[in-house]
């Protein structure tokens, strides 16, 4: 193991003594050691409520019923896959506060396709005259009927969500 010396040997001419290297990967680690364990929990999560199994039960009889909104949730959209989507909203939910999901509807009005809008991106207002919500995202209006605003339990201001790091 005498390698090593060999190799960072300090030069014997050098007119100044060698100087320490600075390993920026620990500064790195440092400053986001405690949002590194946060979201590998969020990826734990995530992981989870991607892998559920989804069912609709009849309270009553207590057997599962059959519903469109099941196949929905196992395929939300053919741009995504169902672990990346539901990934997505995870981490939508604890590190902005909100999901924000487009419903797309067939001409009978069922939910065949849920799109994610990224939350940075998606302004709310309330509507002047019935004071409903109103979702602004690139630059179109949608209502309550047209998105589905899933608000994070960490805080509520009335119109979002407060991110769990922010509150």
């Amino acid at each position: 193991m005498n390698i090593f010396t060999k190799i960072f040997r300090s030069n014997k001419n050098a007119k100044s003594p060698l100087k320490d290297i600075t390993d920026y990967r620990s500064r790195a680690d440092y400053e986001t050691q405690t949002d590194s364990i946060s979201f590998a929990c969020i990826d734990r999560i995530a992981a989870a409520v991607a892998g559920l199994s989804y069912g609709i039960y009849d309270t009553r009889t207590k057997q599962k019923v059959k519903h469109n909104l099941i196949d929905v949730l196992k395929n939300p959209n053919l741009d995504e896959t169902h672990n990346l989507f539901f990934t997505q909203i995870v981490k939508d939910y604890y590190g902005n506060g909100n999901v924000f999901l487009y419903l797309y509807k067939d001409t009978q009005g069922n939910v065949t396709n849920l799109f994610r809008l990224d939350p940075s991106a998606v302004y709310v207002s309330r509507d002047p005259v019935y004071n409903q919500k109103q979702y602004r995202y690139n630059g179109t209006i949608y209502n309550n009927n047209q998105v589905l605003h899933i608000i994070a339990r960490f805080g509520y201001n009335g119109l979002r969500g407060v991110s769990i790091f922010d509150e």
